[in-house]
């Protein structure tokens, strides 16, 4: 019985003067040709999902905080928050802007200094809040922090698992 091959022999990664050799003489029935994509090909992993989840928790929370408490309390938890959510997407921008197996020494010095910037920003954020806003809740302030880490954590496990 003869054996057809559907995939051209450019294809294959190996002797394809042979297999071609093979075809045209109706003989040879090659293993599956190893698919060469390209790696821009493949899409950048949807992390802004995450962001706009922290968003959309964020600003829902404070409306609540606001009503419940007061306005120094809700205004210390948004700041907070946005002092967790920018610097992620710093470092996501940082991070997911080259890809491939050749760009990876580029993608180590991208996840480096988006780590560096992710701590700077944060730092300088915490600073900014506690120099700028007047009266400012602390306590508020840090636990929309950790509010705003914990759904960035939920969030990139949960998209990990789909």
């Amino acid at each position: 019985m003869p054996c057809v091959a559907v995939e051209p022999a450019r294809y294959y990664s190996y002797n394809a003067r042979a297999q071609n050799e093979e075809l045209s003489r109706g003989k040879w029935c090659g293993v599956r040709p190893v698919v060469r994509r390209n790696v821009s090909a493949y899409p950048v992993p949807p992390v802004h999902r995450v962001t706009l989840a922290q968003l959309a928790t964020l600003v829902p929370l404070c409306l609540l905080v606001w009503l419940a408490l007061d306005q120094t309390v809700a205004l210390s938890v948004l700041c907070g928050g946005v002092v967790a959510v920018a610097p992620q997407v710093w470092f996501a921008d940082r991070l997911f802007r080259s890809r491939g197996a050749r760009s990876a020494p580029e993608l180590a010095r991208s996840a480096l200094g988006g780590a560096i910037g992710k701590f700077l920003l944060s730092v300088a954020g915490f600073a900014a809040v506690f120099a700028l806003l007047r009266p400012v809740a602390p306590v508020a302030v840090f636990a929309g922090y950790v509010a705003m880490l914990a759904v960035q954590m939920t969030g990139s496990w949960l998209l990990l698992k789909l």
